[in-house]
């Protein structure tokens, strides 16, 4: 799986064909897709089940804050890195990255195990 992703990111790359300006932005950005995932431990089940509920809804309401802060750096890289592309790059890189967010049945993957069907 890490060598299509590699390939994938280096196709991306030469597809764009980046000035020699635009290689510190790219550098961030692919240097955040090839690091490893973060981890989020499922909650103890016995844990969940001695709380309260609106206890558990608290807990749920952390590790969601944990999981949006991990996407807004996300964000926020991706975000700069496309504001380094001009006008045609960008349209490769939107073109490129939206097919990366089907799965094999054409959901639209938002993450979590979450899809949007047209």
């Amino acid at each position: 799986m890490e060598e299509i992703h590699s390939k994938d990111l280096a196709d991306l790359h030469d597809k764009l064909k980046l000035a020699p300006g635009q290689s510190a932005a790219w550098q961030a950005f692919a240097q955040h897709l090839q690091s490893p995932p973060p981890v989020f431990p499922r909650p103890d089940p016995v844990a969940m089940a001695k709380l309260s509920t609106p206890e558990r809804l608290d807990q749920m309401l952390a590790h969601k804050a944990q999981r949006d802060a991990v996407m807004k750096k996300h964000v926020d890289i991706t975000k700069n890195f496309y504001a380094d592309l001009n006008a045609e790059q960008k349209k490769i890189f939107d073109a490129e990255t939206f097919k990366h967010m089907h799965d094999r049945r054409g959901n639209i993957y938002f993450g979590g195990g979450r899809y949007w069907r047209y």
